[in-house]
Parts: structure tokens; sequence; C-alpha cells
């Protein structure tokens, strides 16, 4: 079973946006960034029912989204912060669509820093946040984000296989009223970057505080215990033989806590 359709008209009603849908598109973070190429558009609603190519955070990672099975959407959001506030930008998203997932399914998800939304130990979503800044400061920011919302009768890349989870194993939800509230979250949490009220949010939300993590810093690799994600949003490693803070990369949880 399929979801509902997506819906231009509804969509512009629910968040008073200007609205493209897409029945397919490479990435909807591509076609958007096209958009706005001459003339940046605040508020801008890009939605696609597939994605042949959508992108992960990490280069050469993509995103698995089949058609009429997901939610791919990118945003034109309007921000106002330094150089140093804009590593706040991905987690305020984060919370904002946590908080949307709640509100329309009822379902409460974990964030993996710094980008990932997780269900039951496996990854549900991901969001890619691409900032036009100048020497100090960023304006504007293209917020991607892609949802796994059913899963697909078709086969899965094996890469992934058991390792992605669903909000729902077989149901007609209606995609336009989480893409909806997702867009009004996302709206209002962008003016609170400055003073990062949402990062407590954050942190309880998070997946890997008290755990053990693997990463390489400095091409270096180190394993550590997460003690906490301070207030820019870093994390923090106990190693051992010393704390680091990681403000961007990836980190691996520990094979032990995958799961619970």
């Amino acid at each position: 079973m399929k979801f509902v359709p997506l819906n231009q008209n509804r969509l512009q009603e629910m968040t008073g946006a200007q609205v493209v849908v897409l029945d397919t598109a490479t990435s909807t973070n591509d076609y958007i960034e096209q958009l706005l190429r001459d003339t940046f558009v605040e508020g801008l609603l890009v939605v696609a029912e597939e994605q042949t190519a959508g992108k992960g955070r990490i280069e050469g990672r993509r995103f698995f989204s089949p058609a009429g099975y997901g939610i791919y959407m990118s945003m034109a959001v309007k921000v106002n912060c330094n150089m140093e506030q804009a590593g706040l930008i991905t987690p305020a998203v984060a919370v904002a669509v946590a908080r949307a997932v709640d509100k329309v399914c009822g379902i409460d998800l974990q964030i993996k820093w710094v980008n990932d939304l997780y269900l039951s130990g496996k990854k549900v979503g991901g969001i890619m946040c691409n900032a036009r800044a100048d020497s100090d400061s960023v304006d504007s920011v293209i917020v991607g984000i892609g949802i796994n919302a059913q899963q697909p009768d078709l086969p899965i890349p094996d890469d992934i296989v058991g390792k992605i989870a669903y909000l729902y194993d077989d149901n007609d939800l209606d995609r336009n009223l989480l893409i909806a509230e997702i867009y009004r979250e996302v709206m209002a949490i962008a003016e609170e970057l400055t003073c990062a009220d949402f990062l407590s949010e954050y942190k309880q939300r998070s997946m890997l505080i008290g755990n053990y993590v693997d990463f390489v810093f400095n091409g270096k690799a180190y394993h550590g215990k997460v003690l906490d994600i301070d207030d820019r949003a870093n994390l923090v490693v106990d190693c051992g033989e010393r704390v680091v803070s990681l403000n961007s990369g990836e980190v691996t949880l520990h094979d032990s806590v995958i799961g619970k």
C-alpha cells in the first residue's frame, strides 16, 4: 500500500508557502538550489515523490528514496546568525522534525549526532543543510529532509538492509500532513538559533550521550564515551587519554549498544 499522494494545493493551504511538487528529482536539494540560483525565495518548499540520487551528508552516501514511500523535501529558510552559531542549524532542524513526527504520528524519535533520526535503534531519516554565508554571517540555508515513511514492496539495497526503520509498516498516513507540520516546526525553530533553547531537547533525544562511539579525529582513530553535547552542539567524548570535542564528522555507535 502506498501513501496518499502529495498534493500541491493542500500543502500550500497548510503552510502558506510557495510549493513545488515533483514526480521525480535527482534530489530536492539539487532542484531547489537551481531554482534559487538567481533569487532567494524565502519559505519555498520543494517535495518529490521520488529521488533518483538522494544525498547523504557524508560525501558519496545516498539516501534510498523510492517513489511513494517516503518524505523527500527541501526548504529555503531565512536565518540570522554568525558563523559560530551556524553549527546549530542542523541540530535545530533535527529537533523540529522530531517534534513534528511526535505531533502527527505519535512516534518518539532519537537523534544520532549530528543529523540522523533514529527509531528503535535504526535510521529512519536524515537531514542535510547547506548554509549560504558571507565572511562572518549566515543569512539563509537550504534544508533537505528525508524520512522513511513506509517499507517499500521492492528490493532494498544490500548496504542498508536491516539498518533502516520506517514510521509505519502498513498505513495510509497522509504525508501532506506530516510535511506541513515539519515545515511549520522548522520555520519556527529557525528563529531560536541565537538563544539555542532547543539544545536541551536535542540532548534529551540523543542516542549517544552515555554510550561508547568510534570515530576518526585529525587522522587518528579514537574510541570513547560520549559525555555531553555542549552549547555549540559539539559532541564531547572522553577517550581516556584525552577529551575530544567534535564539531563535525561522523561517529559510529559501538556495537554493544546498537539496537538498545
